[in-house]
């Protein structure tokens, strides 16, 4: 088994793209209630609503923990959550999702209270009158939450002015439990390949060098994607040979932000987060 060295600060071991579909469970949900009905959902249940007439004003938070995937940017997530029950006149029940701006746990957090959350949309669901799972994409907040542009303090669902209820299973129910889907993730096997590589400056202004030590001749492919996982530039695909090579790239067509180096030796991809400034 080869092993590639690559001078750097952050070490990562044996990491493989695996363009791997992983499924994570909520470490908490819960509804929220303001308006003067007292009706709420039991432990097993989470509903939204937002209706005048019964001083309905439910919204629902989950949060996930991704902590172990931080500083990776993944192809896709999708919140799948299960709908029990819906309105009995049939009127479609539709939402927003927004991230949650201040930390809450279920066991302290008030159902009385509503949560701070920010102003960006990151969907826009419609639950109908249809019984069963919803697919929902929300790939753009967990990137956002990976690349640590925003806190992770999970997710709230408001439905829209005026309308009635749409009621899920929470993550307490005996099946259907709510999960996030995510594809692209890296994933972590057997191999003992370490490697790690440098990005010198960082952050960036106009141009960077990447230095690189190879124990062999190898094929190296690097590339820079966004906070959303889509590639935006391609640096260098071609034999490096054994010891030290360094590639430098330039910012040009670049904007301000956050940003992900990923470089690929033979089936081993690492990636590191970069910022141009």
């Amino acid at each position: 088994m080869r092993t590639f060295y690559i001078t750097i600060a952050a070490i990562f071991f044996g990491l493989a793209l695996t363009n791997a579909q992983t499924t994570v469970y909520p470490t908490d949900d819960m509804t929220t209630q303001t308006g003067s009905s007292g009706m709420m959902p039991t432990d097993e249940e989470l509903w939204i609503a937002n209706w005048d007439a019964m001083q309905n004003y439910h919204q629902t938070l989950i949060k996930f923990d991704l902590s172990q995937y931080t500083g990776q940017t993944i192809t896709s997530a999708k919140l799948k959550i299960y709908q029990f029950f819906h309105a009995p006149d049939g009127s479609p029940t539709p939402a927003k999702i927004f991230a949650v701006t201040e930390d809450w746990d279920e066991t302290t957090w008030p159902t009385s209270s509503n949560v701070t959350h920010g102003t960006s949309e990151y969907a826009t669901p419609e639950f109908t009158s249809t019984l069963g799972w919803y697919e929902v994409d929300i790939s753009s907040l967990v990137n956002e939450w990976l690349s640590e542009t925003i806190s992770n303090y999970g997710l709230v669902i408001i439905a829209n002015s005026g309308t009635k209820f749409a009621e899920f299973y929470s993550k307490d129910a005996a099946d259907n439990h709510p999960y996030l889907e995510i594809e692209g993730i890296t994933g972590v096997n057997d191999v003992n390949t370490t490697a790690d590589f440098s990005v010198f400056p960082n952050p960036v202004n106009q141009s960077a060098t990447i230095n690189i030590n190879l124990s062999a001749n190898e094929n190296v492919e690097i590339s820079i994607y966004n906070s959303i996982g889509s590639k935006v530039k391609s640096i260098c695909n071609k034999n490096f040979t054994a010891g030290k090579n360094s590639v430098t790239f330039t910012r040009e067509n670049l904007s301000t932000g956050m940003y992900f180096i990923r470089i690929q030796i033979n089936n081993t991809i690492i990636n590191s987060k970069i910022i141009i400034k």
